[in-house]
């Protein structure tokens, strides 16, 4: 079994097409978004579509929830990201709309392999979930800031695979945890961090491949996409909160 993993696109049309044309060559069985598909880049409603028209299972992220719920949801949220998210909301029409409202928070897939027989699940979500009756149900605090998230969520009868971050931490990718941090809590095994396949610095995006058989197998692909089109998709959309997304989320200082 082979399943494919996007998470955080953000609107980034370019990116999102060369994962799914990529993933399209590796025969998967199943394709999973772990959510914000929306948010900062100029293509919220083309990447929904693209989602939708490719039959893609997604689960929502905290973008989505501010369009489905209001921004008032996170008492974080600044006045330049609620105007923004007005924005992205009058710009979506009902088919978006609708299938947003479908989407559930997370999923779940039973496993089996040979060589092991724990974890038995794997649960898809954009982030740890907290309290899924919270109309903003996931974790506030950044796993590599909070040493009890990775105590709370140890299981070793289940695999997470979140998004949100914007970084992987899993197996070589390290980022942003020290040497003496993952002393503390152990091989990260049961969490796996997917990167942002919209938020990028450069032409290169990303997934996660998922392979079942005799083991289960966690393989981040890396790909070209075309970020010349994108920038220039960037420059001619005007929007509230460009000016923060071309600097923050996709190191572009000139926009």
């Amino acid at each position: 079994m082979k399943i494919a993993v996007i998470t955080d696109v953000h609107g980034n049309l370019q990116a999102l097409e060369s994962i799914i044309n990529d993933i399209k060559l590796n025969n998967v069985d199943k394709i999973i978004c772990l959510g914000d598909i929306i948010g900062w880049g100029p293509n919220s409603k083309e990447c929904i579509d693209l989602v939708i028209n490719n039959n893609i299972d997604m689960a929502l992220g905290n973008h989505e929830l501010y369009c489905l719920k209001g921004t008032n949801i996170d008492k974080d949220i600044t006045f330049d990201e609620k105007k923004h998210h007005e924005w992205i909301k009058n710009s979506l029409t009902n088919k978006e709309i609708e299938f947003l409202q479908k989407c559930p928070l997370y999923y779940e897939c039973n496993i089996e392999y040979e060589n092991n027989i724990k974890p038995k699940k794997i649960i898809f979500c954009h982030y740890l979930l907290n309290d899924i009756k919270n109309d903003f149900p996931f974790e506030k605090n950044h796993l590599k800031d909070d040493i009890n998230l990775w105590i709370k969520y140890n299981d070793e009868n289940i695999f997470y695979v979140i998004g949100h971050l914007h970084k992987s931490f899993n197996e070589n990718e390290v980022v942003g945890i020290s040497g003496d941090y993952i002393e503390k809590i152990g091989a990260l095994t049961n969490i796996n961090i997917v990167d942002s396949a919209g938020c990028t610095k450069d032409n290169n995006t990303s997934y996660l491949l998922i392979q079942i058989e005799k083991s289960i197998k966690f393989k981040k692909i890396k790909i070209k996409y075309d970020r010349i089109k994108f920038e220039e998709n960037l420059k001619n959309e005007n929007y509230p909160g460009k000016d923060i997304a071309s600097k923050t989320f996709f190191a572009i200082n000139d926009k």
